[in-house]
């Protein structure tokens, strides 16, 4: 699932329905918004996307300059989707072309990238996009760019491979104090769910992603518990599902 521009809360909103257009890039480019203060909510990270909407905008752009972006949720927001160019500065040398045109940037919206890096959750859905569209991937920094983008922990993962665990995250990488206590994997979530209401995450099912399916089903768990409904797997509601 892909959050579209209106419920981000984007001012232009030009094709929300159409989310392959006949751009055809050739590269992924990896960026890094520069946030030096944690954002691990959805609230945090679509305010996020205004505010760098509006000062894009304000430099003359047409619109915020990414594609995509990815928050620590492992939510994907479309920005221009891949109908529209970026604007990643600089051109390609290899075809001359502007690195906009030819590479869909991808955002992180996390916090400090230069000490923690983005959460599990947020590399597992980068590493589902690379996967599926199966383009090279870059940092902001390799097309040339005077930057530390996309950071030091994403381009380590860029240029080693480094794939995020699936269904034994480590705690490392694990979402300490995001609402998921260290050792629940997502995936375990999703499958004490299901074992708890068969009819649980008809669409999705089991897939390690917790996106808005895997948080209602979560409410409904607590709620059904008489627990404090946050759509968050604190720690007793970790251990009622375990």
């Amino acid at each position: 699932m892909i959050i579209s521009q209106s419920q981000w809360g984007s001012s232009r909103i030009y094709d929300d329905g159409d989310l392959r257009g006949s751009w055809d890039p050739q590269y992924i480019i990896v960026h890094w918004g520069g946030n030096t203060r944690e954002r691990s909510t959805f609230e945090q990270a679509t305010a996020t996307l205004r505010s760098w909407q509006g000062s894009h905008i304000r430099r003359g752009w047409q619109d915020i300059g990414y594609n995509y972006a990815i928050d620590e949720l492992g939510n994907m927001y479309r920005l221009r989707g891949e109908n529209h160019a970026g604007h990643t500065s600089g051109k390609d040398p290899i075809t001359g072309k502007g690195w906009g045109t030819v590479g869909v940037g991808i955002v992180w919206i996390g916090g400090k990238a230069d000490t923690d890096g983005p959460s599990a959750l947020a590399l597992a859905r980068l590493d589902a996009y690379v996967r599926e569209r199966g383009l090279p991937v870059l940092g902001h920094v390799e097309t040339g760019k005077a930057t530390a983008c996309p950071g030091p922990f994403l381009l380590d993962y860029i240029n080693n491979g480094v794939r995020p665990p699936v269904t034994e995250p480590t705690e490392e990488h694990m979402l300490i104090g995001r609402g998921h206590p260290v050792g629940a994997t997502v995936g375990k979530i999703q499958d004490a769910l299901i074992a708890w209401n068969e009819d649980a995450l008809p669409r999705w099912g089991s897939d390690n992603d917790f996106g808005g399916e895997t948080e209602t089903w979560v409410k409904n768990f607590q709620e059904s518990s008489k627990l404090s409904v946050t759509g968050k797997v604190d720690d007793e509601t970790a251990y009622l599902l375990s």
